[in-house]
């Protein structure tokens, strides 16, 4: 009976002994960490020299969902291409929207020109979380919105219904731009807008 109890102990021993040294001779290996706000700041820095500038939107393709979206201006039937639908002007924020200024935020005025007439817009891009992790995906998340004046009252114009009514405009998009600086993808998120290629002038 002791032989058995003594044999017991030491065949624990050895076991625990063989655990630890295979702990201490392969150490776990840690995850480097990721300093977010530097990322986001300098994705915001290279993202406002690829985006600013006059772009087409050489196509934008809608998603026919009426329990989605109900849509007075747009008569669709089915999911639609739209061809060379308006050319859009982006540039950089001239008053910040954040004080201090968020540089972890890129900040954006423009124009949007549909059927002949012109109308202001905004949007605040920020990090999209993928990109942060592994640079990998869209790089930016936004909400595209009309920015008129404060203050100011304006009939809306059947061209101004008819973008917000598509779901171009009062969406969430995320933004994808390659090293070319040609393209551009905007993704939308919520409203029938499934994808819109954007082309540089």
């Amino acid at each position: 009976m002791k032989n058995s109890f003594y044999f017991f102990l030491a065949l624990v021993g050895l076991l625990s002994s063989q655990c630890t040294r295979h702990e201490i001779a392969a150490p776990n290996p840690r995850t480097p960490r990721i300093d977010y706000d530097q990322v986001s700041t300098q994705l915001m820095q290279d993202l406002a020299t690829k985006i600013t500038g006059t772009w087409i939107l050489q196509k934008v393709l809608v998603k026919h969902n009426p329990r989605i979206y109900n849509r007075t201006f747009v008569k669709l039937t089915r999911d639609s291409t739209f061809i060379n639908l308006a050319r859009l002007t982006i540039r950089p924020a001239a008053v910040p929207r954040s004080s201090p200024r968020d540089l972890r935020r890129g900040e954006y005025d423009g124009a949007i020109e549909y059927g002949g007439k012109t109308y202001p817009v905004q949007f605040d891009i920020r990090a999209h979380h993928t990109w942060l992790v592994n640079k990998q995906g869209p790089q930016g998340l936004f909400l595209f919105q009309y920015r008129f004046p404060d203050g100011s009252s304006h009939t809306v114009e059947p061209e101004e219904a008819f973008l917000a009514d598509l779901g171009l405009i009062n969406d969430n998009f995320s933004l994808e731009v390659g090293n070319e600086q040609s393209k551009m993808v905007w993704r939308g998120l919520n409203r029938g807008v499934e994808q819109i290629d954007l082309v540089r002038q």
